[in-house]
């Protein structure tokens, strides 16, 4: 019951999400943060599924960090989402590489996974509501929307930010953005 109840929680949340996204109702409050402690609150949030699949994380994070302009709590949303997609599309024991690091005026964040990958068809048509891809057994195993990754998608451009998706069907992906640099 409980976590039919969280499901419902992140439905009805997405669903909320998207449609004010749609019409242009969807306020972020950008300010200047430091990331660290987005990070530790968004690996917190998805350590347990994480371990529970025997995947190894890596995080390959710079130390000293600049501050950044980014809405935090969107931040962590968009942090939990990609972490998430990758355990889900992972099979078992596979490894997820968390990386941060400072690009000149931004930081680079990427979320890379050694699951099931995507092909170019696919990568087009990532972010279309309600579209799943369920040729793959395991990705027909998962559950969800596929409303995260449009959100995600959204949340990132809303903060100024560049999204690259580099993936091959078999082989993983890795799902890179940036959030600026505080006062640059």
């Amino acid at each position: 019951v409980v976590d039919n109840v969280e499901r419902m929680k992140v439905l009805v949340n997405d669903l909320s999400d998207i449609s004010r996204m749609e019409s242009g109702q969807l306020s972020i409050n950008i300010k200047e943060i430091d990331l660290q402690p987005q990070l530790d609150q968004a690996l917190k949030g998805v350590m347990s599924q994480i371990e529970s699949r025997g995947h190894q994380l890596i995080e390959d994070i710079d130390d000293n960090l600049p501050p950044v302009m980014a809405d935090g709590a969107r931040l962590v949303q968009i942090l939990v989402n990609l972490l998430s997609n990758a355990y889900k599309y992972t099979p078992d024991n596979g490894t997820i590489t968390l990386s941060v690091h400072q690009r000149e005026n931004d930081v680079e964040i990427s979320v890379q996974d050694t699951g099931v990958g995507m092909s170019p068809e696919q990568i087009e048509k990532l972010g279309t509501k309600f579209v799943r891809f369920d040729d793959n057994e395991h990705v027909a195993q998962q559950s969800g929307t596929a409303l995260g990754f449009a959100i995600t998608r959204n949340l990132i451009e809303l903060m100024d930010g560049t999204l690259t998706i580099e993936s091959e069907a078999g082989e993983g992906s890795k799902f890179i953005f940036t959030v600026p640099v505080a006062g640059e």
